[in-house]
Order: structure tokens, then C-alpha cells, then sequence
């Protein structure tokens, strides 16, 4: 099925999660979404970031995907059930994949996680690591505000970066972990640096890869697979600083990104 896959985010984090998607289905279309003039989606209410994602996906179903990744663990915990049903296209989140995976690596009676406040107090990933370990592992977690402003800002190493990584690893150092859950698609981003500041300590969980590997599963589940034979394309789309958003993408994906799309941060729902 030649019709594209739509990918949203805040911001450019979901372009970890894109990566991951082009070397698991690299024939598929995709329609990548950063809300970039409400970025950051942490410290929003959750009414706030129902309505941004909710007129995101009718955005995408304007597009006609076949399937939607919220690449976005803020949107992943706070609407991701209540989207499903309202939408006739397949919505996956980048938690559960992410708790999966770490469940294959833990061997301590606690995961830590670093994600965004929001995420944190939604509680959903103790719910579903609960789900999935009978009550066994519990979640501690560690607010990380600056990260995404790093990332943001192309900026992924140096020595701000590291004294900052080495405060938020500081929350574990009193906890029975040995593997550590990055709770937001920007996070892994900055991965090299969050490794050399924890010498060892964690196994890191990226939830893109098992992510990419669930829409697989469902794309050939569902008979939605693109077997056209044609060169994919790639769109991009953002609701602020266009040519900010461009130049870091291209950074990050270490391709020239020539064009992302304006949308009135309103939703008009027309290209600019």
C-alpha cells in the first residue's frame, strides 16, 4: 500500500525514531510532524497536549496514512488511548516497545528512567511495567528538562552537556538499576554522552528500534506494506522556525533535509 506513514513529535526527537523506521521498512513513504511552536510538550497540561496531538492526527488523516507513530512518550502516556478509537488507522506508542525491551536486559528489581515530568507523573510506566513483570521491577524516574533544549538546539556534547548528564545520573545513585530507559526520542540524541558520564553503569534502552519493529509487524498484519517499487519520499512538516528545523534535521540525520513545511501552529491544516 503506496500511502505514507505519519511520524509526530514536539520537536525534531522523533527523528530517532524515523531513523529506525527507514532501516527496518526503507521502502515506506513517511510524513514526519514537529510541533515545534509547542515544543516543549512536558511542561503542558494534559488537555493541552490531547488537543495538539488530536489535531495532529487529523492533520495525518487529511494525508491519508495508513499508520501513525507518536514518536513523543509525553503523547504516548497522556492521549495515546484516547486516540485510538477516534482514528481508522493504526496509532502506536513508543512505550510500551521501550518497557518490552528493557524487560530483556534488567536484572535489578528497579529500571531507571529518564523522561519528562509530564511523562513521570502520568505514571504509565510503572502501570505497564507492572503489566508486564507481575509487580516485580519498579520505576524510578528523573525529570530531565534540559535535554531537550539541548537537542533542540543541536547541541549534543561538550562540557555543559556533561555536567548536566551527570546530575540527572546523580537521582540514581541509590537505586538497585542496572538498566536506564530513555523516556523521550530526544534523549538518545545524546546518548554518547549520557554512556561516558555513567561509565558502564546502565544498560541504555532506546525505545526507536523496537518501535520500528512493532510497525512492521502491524503494517504486515494488517496487509498495509508498500510493495510499489518506488523510490519512498519523505515530507516534513513543522508549526515553527522551518529552516531551524531543516538545518538541525539535517544534522542529525546526516542528509540534506531541503524543505519542511510551515503549518499554522493553529492547525489550519494548509500547507504554507
Amino acid at each position: 500500500m503506496n500511502t505514507p506513514i505519519g511520524i509526530l513529535d514536539s520537536g525534531i526527537g522523533g527523528l530517532s525514531v524515523l531513523t529506525e523506521i527507514n532501516s527496518v521498512l526503507p521502502e515506506e513513504k513517511i510524513i514526519y510532524f514537529g510541533d515545534t511552536a509547542n515544543l516543549p510538550y512536558g511542561n503542558k497540561t494534559p488537555a493541552q497536549i490531547q488537543k495538539f496531538v488530536f489535531d495532529i492526527l487529523k492533520f495525518f488523516k487529511q494525508k491519508k496514512v495508513k499508520a501513525v507513530v507518536m514518536a513523543c512518550n509525553t503523547s504516548s502516556a497522556l492521549v495515546l488511548d484516547k486516540a485510538r478509537p477516534c482514528f481508522d488507522f493504526p496509532i502506536i506508542g513508543v512505550i510500551e516497545p521501550a518497557v518490552r525491551e528493557a524487560l530483556k536486559v534488567i536484572r535489578t528489581s528497579q529500571v531507571a528512567l529518564f523522561a519528562n515530568a509530564a511523562t513521570i507523573e502520568s505514571g504509565v510506566y510503572d502501570k505497564i511495567m507492572k503489566k508486564y513483570s507481575d509487580n516485580k521491577i519498579s520505576v524510578v524516574g528523573k525529570a530531565c528538562p534540559y535535554f531537550v533544549s539541548f537537542v533542540e538546539s543541536g547541541i549534543f556534547s561538550g562540557a555543559e552537556v556533561d555536567r548536566v548528564v551527570k546530575r540527572y545520573l546523580s537521582a540514581f545513585d541509590n537505586v538497585n538499576a542496572d538498566t536506564l530507559i530513555l523516556g523521550c526520542t530526544h534523549y538518545p540524541f545524546l546518548e554518547p554522552a549520557i554512556k561516558k558520564a555513567d561509565a558502564g553503569r546502565f544498560k541504555l534502552i532506546n525505545p526507536a528500534h523496537a518501535t520500528a519493529l512493532e510497525l512492521a509487524d502491524i503494517l504486515k498484519d494488517k496487509n498495509l506494506e508498500n510493495r510499489s517499487g518506488l523510490t519512498p519520499d519523505y515530507k516534513f512538516y513543522v508549526t515553527a522556525q522551518p529552516e531551524k528545523f531543516t538545518e538541525t534535521a539535517s544534522q542529525l540525520l546526516n542528509k540534506k533535509i531541503d524543505q519542511a513545511y510551515l503549518i499554522n501552529p493553529r492547525f489550519s491544516l494548509q500547507e504554507a
